[in-house]
């Protein structure tokens, strides 16, 4: 909720209940971090964890200190997730690690996804999803594009594709039209699916190889988000 205060209203929803609201001042956005556990970005750069009662109650919050910088190189509001770990993009083109640990999150180590070339070449992070995770194989997908740093919301012309582990880029995959959203099928012979806002269309690629495979047709009036169902691994929090 914005009014102009942010908030969120929690449901339950097998009993297709409103259980009540819970403010989150200077925060916005819920990210899943246990079957209790949310935490919201921040406006100066932190977080905010809420931990909720059985009922959906309010039990505790908590904040997480600054691990980004919102007047420079600031996150996108779109992470991927892979285990127990949120993975944020920024505008310079880092990766910004949240970690799930017990109740709270704690930041992990920033890495980068470009090189000094590429950041004079100006690449930058793309589109309102622009991040995907393919966990059985520890893939980051992320848009990519050429452009001014206030352009971080364009449509990206390639998809970039790292090892999570290594924090190495193993691919660049140039897509057939630009893309404001992208995600990942869980199973192993995963495809990536690619959204173009503009024209209505999906393009599908081996996530493995990045061919085009197919190219579906006004799937919607300017769609913009992508999402498969969201299966943990073992000894992943909910």
């Amino acid at each position: 909720n914005l009014t102009p205060a942010t908030s969120l209203s929690i449901v339950d929803t097998r009993a297709s209940k409103f259980v009540g609201e819970i403010n989150i001042p200077g925060c916005s956005l819920a990210f899943p971090a246990g079957p209790r556990t949310f935490f919201s970005l921040c406006f100066n750069g932190g977080a905010l964890v809420t931990n909720l009662n059985d009922d959906g109650g309010l039990s505790a919050q908590t904040r997480v200190e600054k691990f980004f910088e919102p007047d420079g190189d600031f996150i996108a509001d779109h992470g991927a997730r892979t285990g127990n770990t949120w993975l944020f993009p920024s505008l310079a083109g880092n990766v910004y690690p949240l970690e799930l640990e017990g109740t709270t999150v704690k930041p992990g180590k920033v890495w980068s996804l470009l090189t000094e070339t590429e950041r004079s070449e100006n690449w930058r992070i793309s589109g309102f999803q622009g991040s995907a995770v393919h966990a059985a194989t520890g893939r980051l997908f992320v848009l990519m594009h050429q452009g001014a740093p206030d352009t971080y919301k364009d449509a990206g012309t390639e998809a970039w594709v790292y090892d999570i582990a290594t924090q190495k880029r193993l691919r660049r995959i140039p897509l057939t039209h630009p893309a404001v959203a992208i995600g990942v099928s869980r199973d192993q012979d995963a495809i990536l699916a690619a959204l173009d806002m503009l024209s209505s269309h999906l393009d599908i690629y081996a996530a493995t190889d990045g061919r085009h495979l197919r190219s579906i047709s006004e799937v919607g009036i300017t769609p913009a988000l992508v999402q498969f169902p969201w299966q943990p691994p073992a000894g992943a929090l909910p």
